[in-house]
């Protein structure tokens, strides 16, 4: 791979970055998914937050946070986001990638967290003998490949895959570049050591452990967590509710905003 896409990862980054807005007692906390950064929710959080306070975080090797050594280890990456959770328990948020860091951190600690808000979740990206909800590893690997060629567009590429078959799916992939033209891309050191994470981790054994009141909003259309998966994690949760979005992919809180806010709020509001 040519150097000059893969700086160095920092050992012990001892900061993330963490933008706050929106009022209120209760505060949601959101994780983005992999190659992308905290402005993705710019409009969800604009949505919510005339009564919530939103924290937009940017993972690590993300946005302006500092890439982090350890994060292809589901649970020391979740063990060290925890760190950065408000004092009072918040309603976590996370999607994708997010969702399934958010999955860890509550299994890890869920006195710091009230309720969970997942989007594209899964506890397995990839099939394997005992999931058979995922995608082919191959998948990942390509991506990977991908990233030592031609950075730019191997990122460009994952992205349009989110919009795949999608009504408007122009639009939207122009909207979304805008929105992550406000961060400097991630840290391509980052990115393939999420994808070692997405490919290696397994978390519907542990599911049963998550008691905690969780909404899984999943698309119908995603090509990169099939529907089912959403059905089956919510089955495994003792206490989720899963809803899928007709005509959505891989971003239903970007592609159908106002569906999602009209579940959101009834579940924040249980």
């Amino acid at each position: 791979m040519d150097s000059m896409l893969q700086p160095a990862l920092l050992p012990d980054p001892s900061t993330l970055f963490i933008e706050r807005r929106g009022v209120g007692s209760t505060i949601i906390v959101f994780l983005h998914g992999w190659g992308m950064q905290r402005c993705l929710f710019y409009s969800l959080a604009e949505a919510l937050g005339t009564r919530y306070q939103c924290w937009l975080i940017d993972l690590p090797g993300h946005g302006k946070s500092p890439a982090y050594q350890q994060a292809e280890d589901i649970q020391a990456y979740a063990e060290y986001l925890l760190g950065y959770l408000p004092q009072v328990p918040c309603v976590l948020c996370g999607w994708s990638m997010g969702a399934l860091l958010a999955l860890a951190m509550v299994q890890r600690c869920s006195a710091r967290i009230s309720k969970l808000l997942l989007f594209a979740a899964t506890p397995c990206f990839t099939n394997t003998t005992e999931w058979s909800y995922g995608i082919d590893k191959t998948v990942l690997r390509q991506v990977a490949a991908e990233l030592s060629q031609d950075y730019p567009r191997a990122l460009t590429r994952f992205l349009g895959l989110q919009l795949k078959n999608l009504p408007r799916s122009r639009d939207y992939l122009r909207k979304i570049k805008s929105l992550l033209e406000y961060a400097p891309a991630p840290v391509v050191g980052a990115l393939l050591q999420g994808l070692v994470l997405l490919e290696n981790t397994d978390l519907h054994g542990v599911a049963a452990t998550i008691t905690l009141p969780t909404l899984i909003i999943n698309g119908d259309r995603d090509p990169l967590v099939p529907s089912p998966a959403a059905r089956v994690l919510a089955e495994l949760l003792p206490n989720a509710k899963a809803v899928i979005v007709h005509g959505s992919g891989h971003l239903p809180f970007v592609t159908h905003q106002a569906l999602c806010l009209g579940w959101i709020e009834a579940f924040l509001h249980e």
